[in-house]
């Protein structure tokens, strides 16, 4: 089955490599034609997990060296393989105020938000922050605090009311 845009002159697709091994060595693939990246933008970003920003050594903070075409959906999925995230509620954000003014949208590219791309070799360093929030649950098991509901008794021992 040929899928779209590979490239046309494979030359030992056809042939029982399988059986004779030896015609490998003589099989010429070429790659599908990709985006030159030579001309591309680049953009070194710092991506902060709002509340751990101070933190020098947290997890959740990392670099890393985009293109400046790249989506910020791509930055999201990165940040949830990277630091193992599961909220679907997870955005990314301009600024440390995590508003709806300075919330990135994840079909823009990094570009059509302003961040301007430079030389691979020396891409202009951004910062992005990001936050996440877990979906509450109904679940009386998990929304209970046992703590809530007792006292220290003048012996010292907790007392459940």
């Amino acid at each position: 089955m040929k899928r779209r845009g590979a490239a046309e002159d494979v030359s030992c697709l056809r042939q029982r490599v399988h059986r004779q091994p030896e015609m490998l060595t003589s099989c010429t693939l070429t790659r599908p034609k990709t985006e030159n990246h030579s001309g591309g933008k680049f953009i070194r970003l710092s991506v902060r997990l709002i509340p751990f920003d101070s933190a020098a050594a947290h997890p959740g903070n990392f670099e890393v060296v985009l293109m400046s075409s790249s989506k910020v959906f791509s930055v999201i999925r990165m940040i949830r393989e990277r630091v193992g995230i599961q909220s679907s509620r997870l955005e990314v954000f301009r600024s440390r105020a995590s508003t709806e003014e300075v919330c990135l949208p994840p079909g823009s590219s990094l570009e059509e938000c302003g961040f301007e791309g430079g030389p691979e070799e020396t891409p202009p360093e951004a910062v992005v922050f990001y936050d996440y929030w877990l979906p509450l649950t109904d679940c009386p098991v998990l929304n209970c605090d046992h703590y809530f509901n007792t006292k220290l008794h003048s012996a010292g021992t907790k007392v459940h009311v």
